[in-house]
């Protein structure tokens, strides 16, 4: 599952810092991704998304960083870090209570998602039509598709 999913589901994760993972990019544990590429992206105030202020602003190109899902994620700086939430109970490892939050915020994301693709298809001159199941306002789980 991704990111949007396990949160949607209510599936709490773990995620390492950006310290973290360049620590772990830096000893050769991985090396799926470079954090130092990140660097060379655009940087500033004027970016349209935000950071978490204590992480680098290269970490606002990644979602897992985003500000709005920090609430729903547990950040790891260390493998001591791990080696404490492996030793909790579910109950323990979930103390942001992500299993009920996670579907709440979810919900009305998904709102504000699908409001966005609308308000994209009015720009560009284009109908749109809401798949059962949701609605325009964003009732409901619906899907909106673009009519040509």
């Amino acid at each position: 599952m991704k990111l949007y999913e396990n949160i949607a589901f209510g599936i709490p994760m773990v995620i390492p810092t950006p310290r973290f993972l360049q620590e772990l990019y830096d000893t050769g544990v991985h090396k799926l991704l470079n954090p130092y590429i990140l660097e060379r992206f655009p940087l500033g105030t004027d970016l349209p998304f935000a950071h978490i202020p204590e992480f680098p602003e290269w970490s606002a190109y990644m979602d897992y960083y985003a500000p709005e899902f920090e609430p729903y994620l547990y950040y790891v700086d260390s493998f001591e870090d791990l080696k404490t939430l492996s030793s909790m109970s579910p109950q323990e490892l979930d103390f942001k209570n992500v299993r009920v939050k996670g579907p709440e915020f979810y919900t009305e994301y998904r709102k504000e998602i699908l409001g966005g693709w609308v308000g994209l298809f009015e720009e560009m001159g284009y109908g749109y039509k809401v798949i059962p199941g949701g609605t325009v306002n964003g009732e409901g789980q619906g899907k909106v598709m673009m009519e040509l």
